[in-house]
């Protein structure tokens, strides 16, 4: 084997491709990605008192309105099939709102996106699938960020802002989307529809995983988010 020495490599570039090499193993571990994602999953917010309403059998009810925030879509996949194009996230979050559903609901489908294709349009589909009316589907194709699904409700539900809407995104998500939903005075009823967080077991927990770097880095995305939002609100 040819050391790295004899490559010609210098000190510092050998402290460099080791460095990467460490922080790439420590972003992969499932200890670490897990104790990130479970710092941004921990809810960092107050549930309203109206959000406590329950049925006879004493399980909490949605509201009227359930908000359904989207999240991305494959803008490169040839296919209208909404379970081929939509990304795992945005189509668990869409299966959740419509378990939620009493018959009597109005669904808010937030998603515009960044490309021509329309995440509202993908996952409006997916709620008449599972039983959803297509007449209580109020979809957005507009806004393309949190900031712009809370400015785009408000215009849509101005008359009775009053009036707690059950938000559905991530756990991961979450917290943001409460504040900036809170932000444009909406009482907000959470309800989230998945998590990342799953408990890390013994020392395996220490050893890189592809999986661990991909919740690490939606980890850190949604960090930088926050505090972006926190900065410039």
């Amino acid at each position: 084997m040819i050391s790295l020495k004899a490559r010609g490599v210098s000190g510092m570039q050998r402290i460099t491709l080791l460095g990467s090499v460490l922080f790439l193993w420590v972003c992969s571990a499932p200890l670490t990605s897990n104790s990130l994602v479970k710092l941004m999953e921990s809810p960092r917010y107050a549930v309203p008192v109206t959000c406590e309403s329950s049925d006879d059998a004493g399980n909490l009810t949605a509201h009227s309105a359930i908000v359904v925030l989207g999240a991305d879509l494959d803008a490169y996949v040839e296919s209208d099939n909404p379970y081929r194009v939509l990304s795992r996230d945005s189509l668990i979050r869409t299966l959740h709102a419509a378990s939620l559903d009493t018959g009597n609901n109005q669904f808010y489908v937030m998603g515009g996106g960044q490309t021509s294709r329309k995440l509202g349009n993908f996952m409006a589909p997916v709620l008449i699938d599972q039983g959803v009316s297509d007449a209580n589907i109020v979809r957005d194709l507009l806004s393309q960020s949190t900031q712009t699904n809370a400015e785009r409700l408000l215009e849509l539900r101005s008359s009775v802002i009053s009036t707690p809407i059950t938000l559905v995104t991530s756990s991961l998500h979450m917290n943001r989307a409460v504040d900036i939903f809170s932000a444009h005075g909406f009482i907000v009823c959470p309800s989230a529809s998945s998590t990342l967080y799953s408990v890390s077991a013994g020392w395996v927990g220490l050893l890189p995983y592809i999986a661990g770097l991909n919740k690490t880095t939606l980890a850190f995305r949604e960090l930088l988010a926050t505090i972006k939002y926190r900065v410039l609100r």
